[in-house]
């Protein structure tokens, strides 16, 4: 079994790129960590130097590790860190890094997440098994916010972007880390996306399948007729199929207190996107028509 490959340029890229202070990508990163984990090495200094930038991905080694074991992954894994110990700090230190009552907006959704799975898990168990749960359910927000906030970064430094706030008639639709984490968690994480490569030990979840749903979501306001009554202080649902006999596709978006700029166009967040797949929630489009926009897009149709 081959832990992971990187060719000696690659390598040797990244060790004169980070000696020049500049900033890998997540990917980048994953390999570079990936590959620091696994070496054969008579001095230890390098893999010190290099144990905050490869924190992050050493905490989703203990992870992947831990949600599906491999005891050829896990020799290798360890040789040079210890990814159980920082899975360990991570989850210990989760209740006061994250407290709903931060000033980080983006740290309060990640206990916003955490606070509305915890409560179905309490429904359900109780003892060591729910203390054992809870420790999951805290390591993989974690790696959520982690996964969130890069693959955020990552996409506006690779389109050289500021911001992918979307124009919306009268409106802006914020989609952000925010929008981004409430995606993963409840619609892409719970499809098996946290599950581990058996060959290289790399998360499935590729940044390839992830900046194909940021570009997806901006595709579609781009191409949505924009509404003219709309005033920034209502809930907006938009559901869409991309063939007729596709997929029903629920995108949701809320106001929050804030403008672009005084007198501007108001905010409204991004909070979801995903294919309805609950038989409750179809049911409730029986007998609705999707009307035509483009060749890959339909729109549901008013009620008549």
């Amino acid at each position: 079994m081959a832990w992971h490959s990187i060719s000696v340029d690659e390598l040797q890229s990244y060790f004169h790129r980070l000696a020049n202070d500049e900033k890998l990508s997540f990917e980048e990163e994953s390999d570079f960590c990936t590959f620091l984990m696994g070496a054969e090495s008579d001095s230890t200094d390098s893999f010190k130097r290099y144990e905050e930038i490869c924190s992050d991905h050493v905490f989703i080694t203990g992870l992947h590790l831990l949600s599906g074991p491999n005891a050829a992954v896990e020799e290798i894994a360890h040789r040079n860190y210890s990814p159980y110990q920082e899975l360990r700090k991570r989850v210990d230190a989760f209740e006061s890094k994250y407290d709903s009552n931060a000033t980080d907006l983006f740290f309060r959704q990640v206990r916003k997440e955490f606070n509305i799975e915890h409560k179905e898990l309490r429904k359900k168990d109780t003892g060591d098994e729910l203390a054992e749960k809870t420790a999951v359910l805290k390591a993989k927000l974690e790696f959520l916010r982690i996964r969130s906030e890069r693959l955020y970064d990552d996409y506006l430094a690779k389109h050289d972007l500021t911001s992918l706030d979307l124009p919306y008639g009268n409106v802006v639709i914020r989609f952000d880390k925010v929008s981004i984490m409430h995606i993963l968690n409840r619609h892409v994480i719970r499809n098996g996306a946290l599950d581990l490569d058996r060959i290289t030990g790399k998360s499935l979840l590729s940044l390839s399948s992830l900046e194909d749903i940021i570009d997806r979501i901006k595709y579609l306001f781009s191409v949505l007729p924009k509404p003219t009554t709309l005033s920034g202080e209502e809930e907006v649902n938009i559901y869409f199929k991309k063939d007729l006999g596709g997929e029903i596709y629920a995108v949701h978006v809320k106001p929050i207190p804030e403008s672009t700029k005084a007198g501007a166009k108001k905010v409204q967040r991004l909070e979801t996107f995903y294919p309805i797949q609950e038989a409750a929630k179809l049911a409730e489009f029986a007998g609705r028509s999707f009307k035509r926009i483009r060749t890959d897009l339909y729109l549901l149709a008013d009620k008549t």
